[in-house]
């Protein structure tokens, strides 16, 4: 039956079956049906546009393929779990991911990154209930989080798992949740790292971007100012301070910490931006000028 139908179908049919073999495991079948799929449809030009994704499908499912047969012969070996939940999670095998994601989790249920994983698994899958139950926000940058926040919020559970008292591994963890889009998690997080080390700096900045995240200003403020007492030679920290006392009209606070970044990066077209509208703000246009023109000798030529 298949044979009196046209390329196109067949190629279609092909990949839909190549997408079943994949939630199953089978990569080699999987890749199989990809390749009969490309034959198929080389002299269909409706589905050629479609081949380099599936190009790019059965690479990552031969990726997996490779790290599948570590992971089998080792279940407690968590790094390659790991490796095989992101391998799974590239070429779109939602309930692979979902397997390991669990398995990772029951050793370890302290760790965050195979639970945001799994709620995006779930939210893939349309179980978005099940995903808001583990407390995780839609991540805003799969991809990103994919490629380099999931495994860096990884090595830190690894971290944390071998010494849960590593503050500064706390922090970088709390650093990695608020990037990947989970204030409520980042800010949980920052709290406990400054339960065991009140005066960690990088801890302390997560809690404040944290808690304006949340609408939380003024535990913002206070915990920036904070911040800034613990490390003053941290742009970052004056920048961040600098926004939250614009939005609270606080322009001559805003000015000063604006000053402080500046002094500390002064091609830091943003702050010199910031601090020109503070100063114009409370009338004081003279010195604001000199900003203006500073950003103008830092823009580059055309």
């Amino acid at each position: 039956a298949m044979s009196a139908r046209s390329p196109a179908d067949i190629a279609a049919a092909r990949a839909a079956l190549a997408l079943a073999l994949r939630e199953s495991g089978d990569a080699e079948g999987a890749v199989a049906e990809i390749q009969a799929a490309s034959r198929a449809s080389a002299s269909t030009e409706e589905v050629k546009k479609n081949l380099p994704a599936l190009e790019v499908l059965a690479k990552s499912l031969v990726a997996w393929k490779a790290v599948e047969a570590k992971a089998r012969a080792n279940p407690s070996d968590l790094a390659a779990r790991w490796d095989r939940a992101l391998a799974a999670a590239a070429f779109g095998g939602w309930r692979l991911v979902l397997t390991d994601a669990d398995a990772l989790l029951a050793a370890d249920h302290d760790a965050n990154a195979p639970r945001l994983l799994k709620a995006h698994a779930l939210r893939q899958l349309d179980r978005a209930k099940e995903a808001e139950a583990l407390r995780v926000a839609v991540l805003p940058e799969p991809p990103r989080f994919l490629a380099a926040l999931g495994p860096a919020l990884h090595a830190t559970d690894m971290a944390l798992r071998a010494n849960p008292s590593d503050a500064t591994a706390r922090a970088r963890r709390a650093a990695n949740l608020l990037a990947a889009g989970q204030p409520h998690l980042a800010a949980e997080e920052a709290a406990r790292a400054l339960k065991d080390q009140p005066n960690q700096p990088v801890a302390t900045l997560i809690a404040a971007q944290s808690a304006s995240q949340l609408g939380r200003r003024g535990d913002a403020l206070v915990l920036a100012r904070r911040a800034a007492e613990l490390n003053p030679k941290s742009a970052d920290i004056w920048v961040f301070l600098a926004a939250l006392q614009r939005k609270r009209a606080e322009y001559a606070a805003a000015v000063e910490s604006s000053t402080r970044a500046i002094a500390l990066d002064e091609r830091d077209a943003d702050s010199l931006r910031a601090r020109e509208a503070a100063l114009r703000t409370l009338g004081r246009d003279a010195e604001a000028d000199r900003d203006r023109q500073a950003l103008e000798r830092a823009a580059p030529r055309r």
